[in-house]
């Protein structure tokens, strides 16, 4: 749809500039309505650029998928945005979602460290830290789940968890899809040939997160104290993004 009200635009674009030369050096200056010739093409140029520069430049070519999702409040890293938060699925399995997206047109690789409080919800006996490690493709949107075992006592309160992330892109950025920013988080150092296996992992409680954002996290009533069925993460595709390579007008 935008492709080809933007090629209108340039179409009409074109015209108002054909017109403006013919009206200042080939049409007859001495008649009377030659100002018309002069003024109206230039003023209409002038709009209709405005909507052209406005149109490749500064439009979204996607929707904010995730702020319709989880509101305003997410954070980004390099782009790539995302928010944590714990859902209950069926049968009282708490999950930890992670919702992500990517506002530009090539894929990206992204590491998002989590570090909850010792006394906290449990992903694996003895795992404290833990790692999203995914591939986000260009424009997509997305959530990972991972389930979680929530103990009774803390069942109906918040968990402060910090978050740090890094990402990079490949093939560089490409086109930028959607210009909405998240809230910016802590980093961390990584070997990206060594440390780049997709899945939800342990991390080291060691690891310095510089300037870790801190997000609260519900933990639902009724939730299972432990895992039950498979612990295994999952992650799925909610919006695809465009072809690669193909840039979107």
């Amino acid at each position: 749809m935008h492709e080809t009200r933007n090629l209108i635009l340039i179409i009409l674009l074109i015209v108002a500039v054909i017109w403006a030369f013919l009206g200042w050096f080939v049409f007859d200056q001495s008649s009377s309505g030659a100002w018309m010739h002069r003024y109206v093409p230039l003023l209409a140029a002038a709009v209709l650029g405005g909507f052209v520069w406005y149109a490749l430049y500064v439009e979204d070519r996607m929707p904010d998928d995730l702020g319709e999702v989880v509101g305003s409040n997410y954070h980004e890293v390099d782009g790539v945005a995302f928010h944590l938060s714990v859902r209950q699925a069926e049968k009282g399995q708490a999950q930890l979602t992670l919702h992500y997206m990517n506002r530009f047109a090539n894929y990206a690789q992204v590491i998002i460290h989590v570090r909850p409080p010792r006394d906290s919800f449990v992903v694996r006996k003895g795992m404290r830290d833990l790692r999203f490690i995914f591939k986000v493709n260009g424009g997509e949107f997305g959530a990972i789940h991972q389930p979680i075992g929530v103990p009774r006592h803390l069942q109906g309160t918040t968990v402060p968890v910090q978050l740090a992330a890094v990402a990079r892109f490949p093939r560089a950025q490409g086109q930028r899809l959607r210009s909405r920013e998240g809230g910016r988080v802590g980093m961390f150092a990584v070997d990206w040939a060594q440390e780049f296996t997709p899945g939800v992992v342990e991390a080291s409680g060691a690891t310095e997160l510089a300037f870790a954002a801190t997000v609260h996290l519900s933990m639902p009533m009724g939730a299972n104290e432990v895992i039950k069925g498979p612990d295994a993460w999952k992650q799925e595709v909610l919006k695809q993004g465009p072809p690669e390579g193909k840039v979107m007008g």
